[in-house]
This record gives structure tokens, sequence and C-alpha cells, in this order.
């Protein structure tokens, strides 16, 4: 594979190149969002790794974005995503790298998620791209008969001129007084 990081005399990146050797969307898209997901990269443990070392010259947004580009070539994460670079897989960009939201997204999973994906390695299988929310909750129901779903989607506005700050506008409900009785058909009273 040839050089993919061009530099020019001054030592600033001129170009980043995909393994196909066309500008790389991978690293486009990294320096364009930069000011926007910076601090998120720099959490990112490879990337704090990359930027204390000697292989960045700087912390410029684009020398960030090539240590952030750079995680998409390590063992770690093709293990993760797919060997992208051997086959086609999902979520990779016309030229076959990873795309931004790729990247990163196994560093922000909700705390216990991993642990479900491990202990139900089928569920990594699914393949809910274009599903409906009423195909993905029918899958489960058939999965998961023992577990009783009540999944709804339908919210409940509030009437008034403020919908959007329904906060305020929601009265206080009292469920039950002191005079109800139960009775075989409801409350009673």
């Amino acid at each position: 594979m040839a050089c993919q990081i061009k530099r020019k005399e001054d030592g600033t990146i001129s170009e980043v190149l995909a393994p196909n050797g066309k500008p790389s969307i991978l690293y486009r898209d990294l320096v364009t969002e930069m000011p926007n997901i910076r601090q998120d990269v720099l959490q990112d443990e490879y990337v704090k790794q990359i930027v204390d070392s000697e292989y960045v010259q700087d912390s410029t947004d684009e020398e960030i974005a090539l240590a952030a580009w750079s995680k998409a070539y390590t063992a770690d994460f093709i293990e993760q995503f797919g060997d992208w670079q051997a086959a086609k897989v999902s979520n990779t960009d016309a030229n076959g790298e990873p795309n931004l939201s790729a990247l990163f997204k196994r560093d922000k999973v909700k705390p216990g998620v991993s642990e479900l994906f491990e202990q139900n390695p089928e569920l990594a299988n699914l393949k809910t791209k274009g599903k409906t929310e009423q195909e993905l909750i029918e899958y489960l129901k058939q999965k998961y008969p023992e577990i009783k779903l009540n999944i709804s989607n339908n919210p409940i506005w509030e009437q008034g001129s403020d919908v959007l700050n329904q906060e305020k506008n929601i009265p206080d409900l009292e469920l039950f007084t002191t005079d109800d009785k139960i009775c075989a058909s409801g409350i009673c009273n």
C-alpha cells in the first residue's frame, strides 16, 4: 500500500488517501466535524495515545482528525467492526472506509448494553436497518414470549397553546382518594 498521508513542505497535512488511492472521505468528515466532536474524540484511549506520541505534529483539528482516522486501521477496531479492507461491510463510505459514526459508536455504548450483546450474541446479528418499530416489537415478542412487552411510541399531548413545553402544563394526578373503595369492577364510590 502506498503512503496514505501526504504532507506539505511545512509539515501540515495536504492529503489523506483511502486504500483505493482516493481522498479519504472518513478523514474529510473528521476534519469537518472536529469542532463539534473534538472533546469526544479526545476521550478515546487510542486517540489519546496517538496525540501524546510523536505521530501527530500538533493539536490542530487536522492532526487530531488524523489520529482518529488512524484508529480505523488498528487491529482492535477491525476485530470489532469487521475487516473492511478485505471485504465489504456495512457502515462504510464510497471508498470502503468505515464512516464517522462507525468509528466511534462502540465507545459510546450505554451501561449494560455491551454485556447484553456479549451474553446474547444473536442480538448482534439482528438486522434492524429498514425495519419499522412495529416489526422490531413483533420480533422481540416472538423471540422472547416470556417477557411481556408494553412498548408505545404514541405520546399523549396536552391541550393548549404551549405544546412544546408540556412540563408546566401537566396537572397533579391523583390516582386514589381516601373516599375510593376497591370493588370487582374497579374503583367504586
